[in-house]
């Protein structure tokens, strides 16, 4: 069927741009890609749909934490505009300790072999009318 023939790498993109788009806005839209294709692209190395959920949930908390801990956030038009500010002063250390943990884990999980070329996600029946 159609789904057996999509490479996995159209799969990922495809999702990631649909996840980004369902955010609604462009400051969320973008990073919601690019973090939409890195979930897609761990789900498709490890076969785990909780490790994706877990590193969504560790996300959205990170964020709601982080808009709490700067009280001038709520000053500023996006994300953005306060990543410009804040990147160079006191918040230097949160963002390096995300970059570190964000290589080190797509190092860790870039050495997981996948199953097969398509990956070590579930098979995906071709028959998806029993739905």
């Amino acid at each position: 069927g159609l789904l057996q023939k999509i490479k996995p790498v159209w799969a990922i993109l495809i999702s990631a741009v649909l996840f980004g788009l369902i955010h609604g806005n462009i400051w969320q839209a973008i990073p919601a890609t690019i973090l939409g294709a890195l979930l897609g692209w761990v789900y498709y190395k490890t076969g785990s749909l909780k490790l994706t959920m877990l590193m969504h949930c560790v996300n959205n908390s990170m964020s709601v934490m982080l808009t709490r801990l700067i009280p001038e956030s709520e000053n500023y038009e996006s994300m953005l505009g306060m990543m410009k500010e804040t990147a160079l002063g006191h918040y230097a250390a949160l963002y390096l300790a995300a970059i570190v943990a964000c290589v080190i884990g797509i190092w860790t999980i870039n050495k997981i072999k996948t199953a097969t070329p398509k990956g070590s996600c579930e098979v995906i029946e071709d028959d998806i009318s029993e739905i």
